[in-house]
């Protein structure tokens, strides 16, 4: 009995153990075959399937495979671009002021103004300085005294001709100074002596008063010239006449800046 027992136990033990190795084999089947799975599902993670020395040598990525760039201050180089570092920035471009527009209606230049009183076309003088033909005047009348021979001038036909009988004399100029000349002669066709004609002028408020052109000119058909010194602020040069005795008359202004 014990012999039996015993050889009993023994293949009862022998049948236990071969129980035991056949679980253990089953275990390690199904483990290797949940080892491909756990590759694939986890893109070879090394924290999710621990222990797998050989996965980690063959979890590298394909050379096809993008590669995430951390990120970075550096400028990024595109292939087949210029070098980032030769790249310089646009650096933008100062515009002045506008400059401000001119006024159109600005007065005139500065410039020599000459006025042939009663002349009906231009003139030049000896030097050859442009005087305009008869302009400017208020009033009055414009004569024609022909050719005469007067004294006292590098210039006698300036006083072939007069403008009489007038108020005012007016002309646009730029502010500034000027001299203003002013031309005279006198005739016996119209006086036969001195005192038979006195007339006053105002230039912008220089005056000249009382003026007898044969008294101060010492005679008949002899010039007489007057000079004054105006400044002008209101873009023009206006001359002003008063007849005293008998009408005033004057054969040539010059507006000339200082």
């Amino acid at each position: 009995m014990s012999g039996g027992r015993a050889s009993g136990n023994w293949g009862l033990a022998m049948t236990h153990g071969n129980g035991f190795k056949l679980i253990i084999s089953w275990f390690a089947i199904v483990a290797l075959m949940l080892l491909p799975a756990c590759h694939k599902s986890h893109e070879g993670s090394a924290s999710d399937c621990k222990g797998q020395a050989w996965e980690a040598s063959t979890s590298a990525p394909a050379a096809t495979e993008p590669v995430t760039i951390a990120h970075s201050t550096q400028p990024q180089v595109v292939p087949n671009s210029p070098n980032v570092g030769d790249v310089k920035p646009v650096e933008p471009k100062k515009v002045d002021t506008i400059p401000a527009v001119a006024n159109v209606e600005s007065s005139p230049a500065r410039k020599a103004i000459r006025i042939k009183a009663g002349a009906a076309a231009t003139w030049k003088d000896k030097d050859g300085n442009e005087w305009l033909a008869d302009a400017g005047f208020t009033d009055g009348a414009m004569v024609d005294l022909g050719k005469v021979k007067i004294e006292g001038t590098a210039n006698p036909d300036l006083y072939s001709s007069e403008h009489s009988n007038m108020e005012k004399f007016s002309w646009p100029v730029a502010n500034g100074k000027y001299a203003v000349t002013l031309h005279f002669v006198e005739s016996p066709d119209d006086v036969k002596k001195a005192g038979d004609r006195v007339f006053s002028i105002d230039v912008l408020g220089e005056k000249i008063k009382g003026l007898d052109i044969l008294k101060e000119a010492g005679g008949f058909n002899k010039a007489l010239v007057k000079t004054v010194h105006i400044t002008v602020t209101g873009g023009k040069i206006e001359i002003s006449f008063k007849a005293e005795q008998k009408e005033p008359q004057i054969n040539g202004i010059e507006i000339l800046p200082e």
